[in-house]
């Protein structure tokens, strides 16, 4: 008795073909893990460009706050609210340059 077994040997383009499938499956799976990976740090890098230009803008504002406290018409109201007067000739305490450290020290 003789049993005919047809497609018992496999060719090697058939391996070949199936390699190439699952490298394309693969590839195709990296693909598009890669695209997602790019979007999201795009995503990120645009947030994060937006915050540093609204800090910009709030470092502006609070810089311009505070050259507006030294302007001289607001140094003027401020010494008037506070009955400061503007002295022509202030005299300063004068202290001798070595007696200095003497101070500082507490001796």
């Amino acid at each position: 008795m003789t049993f005919i077994k047809p497609h018992t040997q496999k060719s090697l383009i058939t391996f070949i073909l199936i390699g190439m499938v699952c490298l394309l499956i693969v590839g195709g799976a990296m693909l598009v893990f890669a695209y997602t990976r790019f979007n999201d740090t795009e995503l990120s890098l645009r947030i994060a460009k937006e915050n540093f230009q609204k800090q910009q803008a709030e470092n502006a504002r609070l810089k311009g706050e505070l050259l507006s406290l030294f302007d001289a018409t607001n140094l003027a109201t401020f010494a008037g609210e506070r009955s400061l007067v503007l002295e022509k000739k202030p005299s300063y305490i004068e202290v001798d340059r070595n007696s200095q450290w003497h101070f500082a020290s507490g001796r």
